[in-house]
Order: C-alpha cells, then sequence, then structure tokens
C-alpha cells in the first residue's frame, strides 16, 4: 500500500500585502474553508473530414485565457475589519501570494488580487462568520516551492 502524500490545512495559504508593504499576511478570518481554483478557457472550432465529409466534425480547443480565484472565510476576526471596508471602496489592486503544498511537492502564485465579495453573518447569541472572494488579475507567476 502506498499512503498519500497529503496537503495540510496550514499548507494551503492566502497571504496578502494590504498596505503595499513588502510584508504578507494572512487574514485571520480565514480559518475555516479556504480555496484556489486555477481555470483555464477555450474556444472550440471544429473541423471537418476533408476526405470524408459525411463523417462529424473534429473538435479543436485553443486556449484563450486562464484565471485564479481564491475564497476563504470562518470566525470573523475583529481585527481584519477595518481592512475589508478601504478595499471594498478603493477597488483597489492588493498584493497576494497563494500557495499550495509543501517543499518539493506545491507551487506559489504570486501577483495582484481584486477582492469580489466579503460577507458577514451573524446569528442571535453566535459569533459573526466571514468571508472574502476574489481574482487574481493582470498577470501572475506561478513558482514550484523547492524542496
Amino acid at each position: 500500500m502506498s499512503k498519500v502524500n497529503g496537503v495540510s490545512y496550514t499548507q494551503v495559504l492566502l497571504a496578502f500585502d494590504v498596505e503595499d508593504s513588502g510584508t504578507y499576511g494572512q487574514f485571520c478570518t480565514i480559518n475555516g474553508d479556504k480555496a484556489l481554483t486555477m481555470t483555464n478557457t477555450f474556444v472550440e472550432s471544429t473541423l471537418p473530414d476533408c476526405d470524408d465529409p459525411d463523417l462529424p466534425d473534429v473538435p479543436e480547443h485553443t486556449p484563450d485565457s486562464r484565471s485564479v480565484t481564491f475564497n476563504g472565510g470562518g470566525k470573523l476576526h475583529a481585527d481584519d475589519v477595518p481592512k475589508f471596508g478601504p478595499i471594498h471602496m478603493s477597488g483597489a489592486s492588493v498584493k497576494c501570494k497563494a500557495t499550495v503544498g509543501k517543499p518539493g511537492a506545491g507551487f506559489t502564485i504570486t501577483g495582484k488580487v481584486k477582492f469580489e465579495n466579503f460577507e458577514f453573518n451573524s446569528g442571535r447569541k453566535q459569533f459573526a462568520e466571514g468571508s472574502i472572494s476574489g481574482m487574481f488579475t493582470g498577470d501572475y507567476t506561478i513558482v514550484e516551492i523547492p524542496a
């Protein structure tokens, strides 16, 4: 039997440089679920068979664009709350490093992100929940985590 070389919760990181200081930190509000989604889109064309036009066309997929989105949430951390309003109002890009994996078996995406949603929920006699989501904007890099 070969055991899975698992990636732990703490090895999926979303760190932001909100103040453009060169220092990246995590929002403590992202203490529950978190996700990073890498997507490629393609333009589909079909090409006919020149020798036998009665055959079905063959689909071809040409790369069109790529994107990376993220989301995360958990118990709302009060110290994060003052940062969310200015980010929302300005719509500014924020530097981000998103890491998935561990040394020798992972990668880091670095670039600028736009925050799309800030959501806050609470029920009576419960601590509030918060979540954020957004997307990398412009160009970004993906670099393997060295062993």
